[in-house]
């Protein structure tokens, strides 16, 4: 998420962003009323879980933990193991975005258990990487790394270049913090050739801010 400072009413900037913001929860709680007109159990969880992604995008923290714990509640119900994998994810993220650490891990190992159990391996990257970040902030440098690399290595075998490269700019700041400046770096340039491939502009834009800090750090240093 970025906080761009562009003019209010320009296209693209902050009113036109909180416009369409408010259109996408309008129609996801029409949604979420048809869903439940109509008993669609299944349909309500999704829409609780949109609608808790939304609102935590607004800035509605609360209701919007509210409203994915509801969305977690139904997918239990209904015996939907992917669905509650996601929300337990989405939960630890949300909690950790918080300031949490003990509570999170709960929620991203209890989903790394579904998706591991289910045999979804894009899901168990995605988690395994939440749980790096987690230890990352708890200054265990040695599980944050195994973790993220973990998480690297599964996304490279699935093919999904764009998020190896996340874990990759992830593994980066460790080592960079850890004192290993030049393997950091290494790594970030490595990651910024895989984004340029893949065409993600605005995370290859983040890396090569990244890059720039790093190396402006290494050059102070020396």
């Amino acid at each position: 998420m970025s906080d761009d400072n562009v003019e209010e009413g320009s296209l693209g900037g902050p009113a036109s962003e909180e416009e369409d913001l408010l259109d996408s929860l309008r129609s996801l709680r029409e949604r979420l009323s048809e869903a439940r007109d109509s008993e669609d159990q299944l349909g309500e969880a999704h829409a609780l879980g949109e609608i808790g992604m939304l609102l935590w995008e607004a800035g509605q923290r609360m209701q919007a933990v509210v409203s994915t714990k509801s969305s977690l509640k139904k997918f239990r119900a209904l015996s939907d193991p992917k669905g509650e994998a996601k929300q337990l994810n989405r939960l630890g993220t949300m909690l950790f975005e918080r300031g949490q650490l003990g509570r999170p891990l709960d929620y991203f190992n209890s989903s790394l258990s579904i998706y591991e159990t289910i045999g979804d391996r894009s899901g168990q990257a995605n988690v395994m990487r939440n749980i790096g970040r987690v230890y990352e902030a708890q200054d265990d440098w040695s599980r944050a790394l195994y973790m993220l690399t973990k998480a690297m290595l599964m996304h490279r075998e699935i093919g999904a270049r764009r998020q190896e490269a996340i874990d990759m700019r992830f593994i980066a700041v460790v080592l960079c913090q850890h004192g290993s400046q030049q393997e950091g770096l290494s790594i970030l340039f490595s990651a910024a050739e895989i984004l340029k491939s893949v065409n993600a502009d605005k995370e290859l834009a983040d890396i090569q801010r990244l890059i720039d800090e790093m190396s402006d750090a290494d050059d102070m240093v020396h």
